[in-house]
């Protein structure tokens, strides 16, 4: 927990530092990506959000298919519901509730997910997240904890990529991915 904890501080602060213009952060996107989890799998991922009006809400549906080194595959799909709290122009602090189901050669398990995180636009083609994610509950046998770092460069004001890394108790994970706002 405190390798965790002092990686995600620097980071943190470094991202809050540079909001200080007007740019609205928005929360409805298609995503298409690969995720590699260090070293176990890899494989396609799409997510979906969308804001519910000016509420500060958003939802969000996801799923990937991922190869395991050894052969087989997973199969896990999410469901999560965050809030979006406007600290300044171009900074969010996001809390976030999920739940995810995994399966492997017919077996399934549960789990959930808390975030707390900030979302910074330090320009109008840039967009950084960072937050701190607790997964707990279902069929894990204890809990974990991780700090996700990531980065949007908008190619267009509806199209960008995306990439974000997950640092964890267990094996880390990247994502490299395409999105379309809406």
């Amino acid at each position: 927990m405190a390798r965790t904890s002092a990686r995600f501080l620097l980071p943190l602060a470094l991202l809050v530092a540079p909001a200080a213009h007007a740019v609205e952060i928005g929360y409805n996107v298609v995503e298409l990506g690969v995720i590699a989890v260090d070293g176990v799998s890899s494989g396609p991922t799409a997510r979906v959000a969308a804001e519910f009006g000016d509420s500060g809400f958003y939802g969000s549906l996801g799923a990937t298919r991922q190869s395991l080194r050894d052969g087989g595959h997973v199969d896990a799909a999410n469901a999560g519901l965050g809030y979006a709290y406007t600290l300044a122009d171009g900074l969010d602090l996001n809390t976030e509730l999920g739940v995810q189901r995994s399966e492997a050669d017919g077996v399934a398990a549960d789990a959930y997910r808390a975030s707390l995180g900030v979302t910074s636009a330090p320009s109008a083609a840039w967009l950084l997240t960072a937050r701190a994610n607790r997964y707990f509950g279902g069929d894990l046998e204890a809990a974990s904890t991780s700090a996700a770092f990531g980065a949007e460069y908008f190619l267009t004001p509806r199209w960008s990529v995306a990439t974000e890394v997950e640092i964890a108790d267990g094996p880390d994970a990247a994502l490299f991915a395409l999105h379309w706002g809406f």
